[in-house]
């Protein structure tokens, strides 16, 4: 049934990166200087500063961790500073060293390692599917097209952020309203509201899994039902779907999925 599928708030809540390194809050000293191999971030643009302090990767950060994720400092090569469950009870996250993934912003991750991040970006828990978000400081850092903004981890207390998608007044249904590359979704800024944005367009056709980083094409988005993911054809309320069933409601005033013929 789509009204079971999951809803958490892309705003207040933050996937950690499981398969975390164990204990080692000692810092490492191949990149000190935060350069990763090329001050290079999910997106591609520098975001480590190449004056970046390595005094501070002698002294815990604020979460207790051993590297730097918004200067991606205090990393060796080829790895990434992210946030991982500390291991320690359910005591929230630390800031520590991972393996340096290939998922790019915006596109699907897994909180089992199925699609880790690039350097600069966190998995980040969304109302429907969890994306690699980038850290930032303001929302100055983020991308403009389409909007995002910055937002706190309410599971770090607050000590750091990462950037999502703005609501946008754009159309699935039409297809309209985001830049090239990106197709109009449904997500939920908070758990009562579902609203209208943009997001990586992808190739899977609605039915068709999209864990993969690939995504959905235009006109659908990947949301997890029961327990898997796949892309679903978003629709018009009070219209009927290619399969004969009405649309089905979500949470949104005018907008629905379509069930998949095998849900």
């Amino acid at each position: 049934m789509l009204a079971r599928a999951r809803r958490r708030s892309i705003v207040l809540t933050a996937t950690l990166v499981a398969g975390a390194l164990a204990g080692g809050a000692a810092c490492r000293d191949g990149n000190r200087d935060g350069d990763s191999g090329g001050d290079a971030d999910a997106d591609g643009d520098a975001l480590a500063d190449s004056d970046f302090d390595e005094a501070v990767c002698d002294r815990p950060f604020p979460l207790g961790g051993a590297c730097d994720p918004l200067r991606q400092g205090c990393c060796e090569p080829g790895e990434r500073c992210t946030l991982v469950a500390s291991g320690d009870g359910g005591a929230g996250p630390v800031e520590q060293c991972a393996p340096s993934g290939t998922g790019s912003v915006g596109t699907p991750c897994s909180d089992a390692g199925e699609e880790q991040c690039g350097a600069g970006a966190t998995c980040h828990a969304g109302p429907f599917i969890d994306a690699c978000a980038r850290f930032c400081a303001n929302s100055g850092d983020c991308p403009a097209e389409p909007l995002h903004v910055c937002s706190s981890l309410e599971a770090t207390g607050n000590v750091y952020n990462v950037c999502v998608p703005a609501t946008i007044s754009c159309d699935p249904v039409a297809r309209t309203g985001c830049p090239a590359g990106y197709a109009c979704v449904l997500d939920m800024p908070n758990p009562r509201l579902v609203v209208t944005t943009c997001a990586p367009a992808g190739i899977h056709a609605p039915g068709e899994e999209c864990s993969d980083g690939a995504g959905c094409a235009a006109g659908s988005g990947c949301y997890e039902v029961e327990g898997a993911r796949s892309c679903y054809e978003i629709c018009t309320l009070g219209t009927t779907c290619p399969s004969d069933v009405p649309c089905a409601e979500i949470g949104h005033r005018t907008l629905g999925l379509c069930p998949n013929p095998t849900s």
